[in-house]
């Protein structure tokens, strides 16, 4: 671990944000020493123990990628770590996640499919988005970006929940971790993004190839 000069890069990918394209471009970069993890309960979150778990089975990983980053160590079992996330505009990432939904549904989870009408896929788009906006409370965003952030568990730690389990919806929270990452890129500006980002990843000696 006293070799490893370079910090992990923990890739917080918020649904429909483009994430796909990162993942890919480290493993691109990494090859086995990158790993994308899953897993099919949508509100199942990676704890800092579960993290240094990971490095002490793979001390050489140089990044992960997840839904389910969602806590936001500065470091692990002793090595710097560096943030990155992307954000999207609500509207944009609520059709993608529709359209993703449809076509997707017979090979998601359980957990999953049961969050949506049992005829989503045959559903068009409009009627879709009318029943999802339906079913969700006065009280719910129709984007999670801000909730992803406000982690459930942490918040309740603090005393802090309006009752929502995937995240507390409170921007200045969210806001003020964010501030905390060491690069948040933007969908709509993906090409500039990524250049800024590589160009950042360089300065700490960590060689990127995105496409």
């Amino acid at each position: 671990m006293n070799e490893i000069s370079h910090p992990l890069l923990l890739h917080c990918h918020i649904p429909k944000t483009a994430g796909t394209t990162i993942s890919a471009g480290l493993r691109k970069s990494f090859e086995i020493l990158h790993f994308h993890h899953f897993h099919p309960d949508p509100f199942y979150i990676l704890t800092r123990e579960t993290l240094e778990q990971l490095l002490e089975i793979s001390p050489a990983l140089n990044s992960i990628s997840s839904h389910h980053l969602r806590s936001f160590p500065m470091k692990l079992r002793g090595r710097p770590t560096f943030l990155i996330t992307f954000l999207r505009k609500p509207e944009d990432a609520l059709i993608s996640q529709l359209k993703h939904i449809r076509r997707n549904f017979s090979a998601f989870p359980p957990e999953v499919r049961r969050l949506w009408p049992e005829e989503t896929p045959e559903l068009p788009l409009r009627e879709l988005a009318r029943r999802y906006l339906a079913q969700i409370t006065s009280d719910q965003d129709i984007s999670p970006q801000t909730r992803f952030f406000c982690n459930p568990n942490a918040m309740a730690k603090s005393g802090l929940s309006d009752g929502n389990s995937y995240g507390l919806d409170s921007y200045e929270i969210a806001h003020a971790i964010l501030k905390g990452f060491h690069f948040v890129g933007i969908v709509d500006e993906m090409k500039k993004s990524l250049e800024l980002l590589t160009d950042l990843l360089a300065q700490r000696g960590v060689k990127v190839y995105f496409t």
